[in-house]
């Protein structure tokens, strides 16, 4: 008999291990806080300006940008999940990246017309090509733009938060055909090219809160009260993967390559993040 293909990172093990950090994060904020604190922190970040970089942390607590990092990341997996996304390697960093981004200058409110603009643009142009939603997620990197807008003073007509509204629906819409634009013409060298979309739209959003909406951007301080707990949940965070790689290391000597292979990408999630 030909040996059966062993692979220890598949789909549903991927999903169930985001799914659990997720709500990990979101159940210590309340431990981390009172109901009442964590309501009253989660309208300091959302009524924030939230432009980078903000550390919720100072102007809100611990327990809320737990909180809002913790929902973020929720909705983030419900979306992908009933897009039928295929969670791989690449899902992991990119969740991985929103929620730490979750801590300074995105919530779940300025992130939501960036998203619903990717959703639109998908819905109109590549119905059946959703693995870019994934890629879409990345781009509320710009979500900081929005809180900019809505949080500052009318100056014209239109309230600025019917305007922080649609510029993050045309965000949205717009940076999908960015990013595969210059994912073509970069062939690929480019490791982050959300990034690098997302910097051409961060100019344009720069001059825009700037010059025409008159926005003055003040800087925030950082926090380094809860280091210590911050602390313990990163180094819990990248134990428990490597404690995994040691476990099935030690099991069986002999792995199929694709088991290896998995054991390494688990290996490196830690290292990395040390």
């Amino acid at each position: 008999m030909g040996k059966t293909k062993q692979v220890l990172l598949s789909t549903n093990i991927i999903f169930i291990f985001l799914i659990s950090y997720g709500l990990s994060i979101t159940f210590a904020a309340f431990f981390l806080a009172s109901p009442h604190k964590l309501i009253t922190g989660m309208q300091r970040i959302i009524s924030s300006p939230s432009n980078l970089i903000t550390d919720y942390v100072h102007i809100a607590g611990v327990g809320p940008a737990f909180l809002n990092s913790g929902l973020l990341t929720l909705s983030s997996l419900f979306l992908l999940r009933k897009h039928k996304h295929h969670f791989c390697s690449l899902t992991v960093s990119v969740i991985m990246m929103l929620s730490g981004f979750s801590f300074f200058g995105k919530n779940i409110v300025n992130s939501a017309p960036i998203i619903l603009g990717c959703l639109l643009y998908l819905r109109i142009h590549h119905s059946g090509k959703q693995e870019l939603l994934v890629m879409g997620l990345l781009s509320t990197c710009l979500s900081p733009i929005v809180s900019t807008i809505y949080c500052a003073p009318d100056h014209f007509f239109l309230s600025n938060k019917f305007v922080a509204l649609l510029i993050g629906l045309v965000i949205g819409y717009a940076i999908l055909p960015i990013f595969e634009f210059l994912k073509i013409h970069t062939k690929e060298l480019n490791l982050y090219n959300m990034g690098f979309s997302a910097g051409f739209i961060g100019i344009l959003g720069n001059v825009t809160t700037r010059n025409i909406l008159a926005i003055k951007i003040v800087p925030h301080a950082l926090s380094f009260e809860h280091h210590h707990a911050l602390l313990l949940f990163l180094a819990t965070l990248f134990t428990f993967p490597l404690l995994v790689f040691l476990s099935f290391y030690k099991r069986n000597p002999t792995y199929s390559k694709h088991l290896l292979l998995d054991l390494k990408k688990i290996a490196r999630f830690s290292l990395y993040g040390y």
